[in-house]
């Protein structure tokens, strides 16, 4: 049963009583109203710390397609289309220009000469790139063309971050996945290789002498064949006006928000605020270590039978070769963030998946819908929102407020003790979206150079 003890608009007016400010500076009213927006931020940040929101999806599957993104599947039960992203470049910049006591015109910029609006989307959109490097939470699967030149070499798209995957697939359709290596491992353990002539199919691929975008086959392929890869890409030209979604998990906007904000507050000019960028700084980076530790899928049911749920880079290790299987019903799921495979890929079916997930915060929106939080929650939701509304009023009244954050962080830590003093496995469960990571590292996992 769902809760139905506190509705929106009761817990809009308990920020607004807590602000004791004039309604015309804290507003509630029009298309961006502050008051609402600060709530709603607050939902999705105590989702992040606290891991609350747990649901089900479920989905059928696809005559011999093996691959999904859960963000973009459709739901057997449309209600449970929850994983969508909603949050757009628009809804940003206006939640910017309150928090800088400018005007909410995310269209047009009608505030002070401290800021444009040139330089409010170009740092939300670099903020959102970063923020695709730092977590990788965004990956894309595409299957392209490749004319292979003499030298094996070939150029990713443009758009291309990082390569996650690669997949070998000869004009015949038989996939060979592709491991990372580098041209000294190359030559230790083949010698020549490169001198040997084309051979088909290729093993192993290397970035590491290329130039940028370049990827290096290792042996490059007698024929020409496609190129199936999972990789993190930059996100779609931000344009308020029109608006463009901001391409991340919901839960996760905030991050950018106070990324591009603490570049913004740092320029050398009348903008400039070091403390409250220095604040905004430490916001992204905890939305990047949140969002690195954050679990995606935690138990998955093929036609209602529990299988087991691996990352990909298991599957290619340990079931080589299981994009060529023949089509059956699944028996295992591998997972890198919100891209799921099954093994082997389903026939004819369709089956159904299902999978528990760590869902967005739901967000209410008519004022007498209710919150779907318990009462011993609601104050760490108004102390954040609190506390994010004073950051226009600068000086001590933010400062006046700081203790709220921490109260938030420490009320969240409670939830999660709670929740590991009720599953003995619950690591276990949840580390399962980070393994992929792990396997694949993005960056070092030592963080030092290697000599």
């Amino acid at each position: 049963m769902p809760y139905t003890q506190t509705t929106w608009s009761s817990l809009q007016s308990s920020l607004q009583q807590r602000l004791d400010k004039p309604a015309q500076f804290y507003t509630n009213s029009g298309t961006y109203p502050e008051i609402t927006l600060y709530l709603k931020e607050a939902l999705r940040t105590w989702n992040c710390f606290a891991n609350r929101y747990r649901d089900r999806l479920t989905f059928n599957t696809t005559s011999g397609v093996a691959w999904y993104n859960l963000q973009t599947v459709t739901p057997t039960n449309p209600a449970t289309n929850f994983l969508a992203r909603t949050v757009t470049d628009r809804d940003l910049v206006a939640e910017i220009q309150l928090h800088l006591l400018e005007p909410a015109t995310p269209t047009a910029w009608s505030g002070t000469d401290m800021f444009t609006l040139a330089d409010v989307v170009g740092n939300l959109q670099t903020t959102r790139d970063q923020f695709m490097v730092d977590t990788g939470v965004e990956q894309l699967r595409t299957v392209a063309p490749l004319a292979i030149p003499v030298t094996g070499r070939f150029d990713m798209p443009q758009d291309v971050i990082d390569i996650r995957r690669l997949e070998w697939v000869s004009v015949a359709g038989v996939r060979s996945h592709l491991w990372k290596t580098d041209e000294w491992a190359s030559q230790s353990y083949n010698p020549g290789w490169q001198s040997a002539g084309p051979t088909d199919p290729p093993s192993t691929y290397s970035t590491i002498l290329t130039h940028p975008l370049g990827v290096q086959l290792i042996p490059y392929p007698a024929v020409p064949g496609q190129i199936d890869s999972l990789t993190v890409n930059s996100g779609a030209t931000l344009n308020p006006v029109t608006p463009v979604l901001m391409g991340i998990p919901d839960d996760w906007a905030w991050a950018v928000k106070y990324g591009a904000m603490a570049t913004l507050l740092s320029q050398e000019n009348q903008a400039r605020d070091p403390e409250r960028a220095r604040y905004c700084e430490q916001r992204y980076n905890d939305g990047i270590n949140l969002a690195n530790l954050a679990p995606v899928i935690m138990r998955a049911q093929i036609d209602g039978v529990d299988v087991p749920v691996t990352s990909i880079h298991d599957l290619d290790s340990n079931n080589a070769g299981w994009p060529n299987l023949t089509p059956g019903t699944p028996t295992i799921v591998g997972i890198s963030q919100y891209i799921l495979a099954v093994s082997p890929p389903p026939n004819a079916g369709p089956h159904s998946i299902t999978v528990d997930v760590l869902r967005p915060a739901p967000i209410p929106v008519l004022g007498t819908d209710f919150v779907t939080l318990g009462l011993e929650e609601l104050d760490a939701i108004l102390d954040y929102a609190h506390h994010i509304a004073t950051f226009k009023e600068q000086g001590v009244e933010f400062k006046a407020t700081t203790h709220q954050y921490e109260e938030f962080i420490r009320l969240a830590a409670t939830y999660n003790d709670r929740l590991n003093a009720n599953a003995f496995f619950r690591e276990v469960l949840e580390n399962r979206s980070q393994v992929e990571q792990v396997m694949r590292p993005r960056v070092d996992p030592l963080g030092e150079s290697r000599g």
